[in-house]
């Protein structure tokens, strides 16, 4: 049933009460907007209920405050206590000043890096002994004789005796090499063409044979080497020279 004139007045002078007084609680009645809007634009088309144009009472000056002292909708950005992040700042230009530097952090680092390696291997090549004697294959005198092995490691070796290389003597020892069959290779040390000491290996170890100078059998001086009585002497053979290493003992040990 339409609202009587008198009705709609009242009824549009108590919404605008609850949108723009001082106690306004129309934001949370979704029909009461809704019909304050209606009645508004009523009003300004200049509709008339029957009793003529709506009249409408200026609000109050407490009401008129309020209305000029109500916050703006909140944007969008706002919504539900969320807002649009600012724009990050710009951060200083620093890179340009590091790329100029690198090349000659990474020149830096290397040259480190090299001395490091360098210091290392010098420390390694100085820690390792060094042979004071290499023996080549070289052509026995007729001074020298051939050490008299016995058959059965001839045969055990599958050589001959003709198969023996001399290395030079080592005071007053021979120094000879023999390779064998199954990969076996041996040192042998002989006296006058006796057969002093010897050792075998296999392939790929070395060959090796240690020894303790004395004053009689092994007279290191005669070779030019600077060896006490007690040395600890080391024949090493790896398929090249006969390495000879000694560790000296104190004089008269």
């Amino acid at each position: 049933m339409p609202a009587q004139p008198d009705a709609a007045v009242g009824e549009l002078a108590e919404l605008r009460r609850r949108a723009y007084g001082p106690e306004a609680d129309i934001h949370g009645d979704p029909s009461a907007q809704a019909r304050l809007a209606e009645l508004e634009d009523a009003e300004r088309g200049g509709l008339t209920f029957s009793g003529g144009p709506v009249a409408v009472e200026p609000p109050a000056p407490e009401e008129q405050e309020t209305r000029d002292a109500a916050p703006e909708p909140a944007s969008t950005s706002d919504v539900d206590g969320v807002q649009e992040p600012a724009e990050e700042a710009s951060p200083p230009v620093v890179e340009s000043r590091f790329r100029r530097r690198l090349p000659w952090l990474v020149a830096a680092v290397a040259g480190v890096v090299a001395v490091a390696s360098l210091a290392f291997a010098l420390t390694e090549a100085l820690s390792h002994p060094r042979p004071e004697v290499s023996l080549a294959v070289t052509a026995a005198s007729d001074k020298v004789a051939v050490p008299d092995l016995d058959q059965g490691m001839l045969d055990f070796l599958g050589v001959t005796a003709s198969a023996l290389e001399y290395r030079g003597a080592v005071g007053s020892l021979d120094v000879w090499t023999v390779e064998g069959r199954r990969d076996f290779s041996c040192l042998v040390l002989s006296t006058e063409g006796q057969l002093w000491n010897q050792s075998c290996a296999v392939k790929p170890l070395p060959t090796m044979l240690d020894i303790v100078a004395d004053r009689t059998t092994l007279s290191l001086k005669s070779s030019g080497l600077d060896v006490p009585t007690g040395s600890f002497v080391r024949f090493l053979w790896d398929g090249g020279t006969v390495d000879v290493y000694v560790v000296r003992a104190t004089e008269d040990a």
